[in-house]
């Protein structure tokens, strides 16, 4: 039987995850459909009806969503018509955007930078997390499981996302928790690249359960490896990506 300290704070995590937030959730679904390549500036998006269908929630928490990313820039309101994608690259760097994707190659640098954060956050986050941060990374992981399960890649994007940002947040050093945020927005595209390969997910679900594992476990050392062993396996996606365009 589960201690009950131990099962409210469970459910409290759980409660969280399920609300991170919804609107917050449904926002970077729709990001990520207007960072697709084939959606251009000017293009009219979904309708509310078919974005309520492809996220699975109400009109009400849609439109919230679309007024959250006309504020940001990224797409335009015209009553009666609907919402048209505004901009594409309104990231805190969106030059880095475009040197990312013109400069394959050079994606590895990034890399480099992420797997020296990244590695050691796993570390601090297998030290510091607290209970509810724990059980926080294990319902990300859930859904990105049943988001691989279904091989909806929208959703393997947003939660592969969410879990690296967990560990990051886990990690309690702000300056990582900040310079996180600026690479995970310009790799988005990267991400959705790399999960394009069919096995990609499933060696992600893998590797995420793994490292979530050492994190619960409180075992740095593993949990530094393990995020070792996973960005190489990015960084190998992302050249055989590269290859592929060639």
């Amino acid at each position: 039987m589960k201690n009950d300290d131990n099962y409210d704070c469970e459910k409290r995590s759980m409660d969280n995850v399920n609300r991170i937030s919804l609107v917050e959730q449904v926002t970077d679904v729709i990001r990520n459909y207007i960072d697709a390549e084939d959606v251009q500036v000017g293009d009219k998006m979904p309708s509310e009806a078919a974005l309520c269908r492809l996220c699975n929630v109400s009109r009400t928490t849609v439109r919230e969503s679309l007024r959250l990313l006309q504020a940001m820039g990224y797409v335009s309101l015209v009553p009666n018509k609907g919402a048209f994608v505004a901009d594409k690259n309104r990231s805190s760097l969106p030059a880095l955007n475009t040197w990312l994707m013109n400069h394959g190659s050079e994606a590895s640098d990034v890399y480099e930078v992420r797997m020296i954060l990244e590695t050691r956050a796993a570390g601090l986050a297998a030290e510091r997390a607290t209970a509810e941060e724990k059980y926080m990374l294990m319902g990300i992981h859930a859904m990105f499981v049943e988001e691989a399960r279904k091989e909806n890649l929208a959703g393997i994007v947003l939660y592969d996302e969410k879990f690296h940002e967990c560990i990051m947040k886990a990690s309690h050093n702000s300056f990582i928790v900040e310079i996180n945020k600026l690479i995970s927005d310009t790799l988005r595209s990267f991400r959705r690249q790399s999960f394009a390969e069919e096995t990609s997910a499933q060696l992600a679900v893998d590797m995420h359960g793994k490292l979530a594992g050492a994190i619960m476990n409180g075992d740095a050392v593993q949990a530094k490896n393990l995020m070792r062993q996973h960005l190489e396996t990015n960084v190998h996606l992302i050249e055989q990506f590269r290859k592929k365009r060639e």
